[in-house]
């Protein structure tokens, strides 16, 4: 068993390595020869945002998905894994999924 105490050898050779290694320039021409940052992606951001929340008015007022939702909650605890319940919870799942996502990148983007 290696024991981490002040007198590992290893943890004496890493506290004696150099900081840094000399490289005549080499890291700032790299670095240089990179290029910038990409702009932010904020207009994908808000159309996949704005798409789902079409996608769920859409759903909740003209499909009458609420009371889908609610049948499909029923039906899946009376009767588990039945294809009705699980293609619409998979539909609430990928419709919720799309509004969180959306969130957590416009989040993202305006940091």
């Amino acid at each position: 068993m290696w024991a981490m105490n002040g007198n590992d050898w290893l943890e004496r050779k890493l506290h004696q390595a150099p900081a840094a290694i000399p490289d005549d320039g080499f890291t700032e021409r790299v670095m240089g020869a990179l290029p910038g940052r990409r702009p932010r992606a904020t207009l994908r951001s808000w159309i996949i945002l704005a798409a789902a929340v079409v996608a769920f008015l859409v759903g909740y007022f003209f499909l009458h998905v609420a009371d889908g939702v609610v049948i499909a909650l029923q039906v899946f605890l009376s009767e588990p894994f039945s294809p009705v319940s699980v293609t619409a919870l998979s539909i609430l799942a990928v419709v919720l999924g799309m509004v969180v996502w959306g969130t957590v990148a416009l989040a993202r983007d305006e940091m």
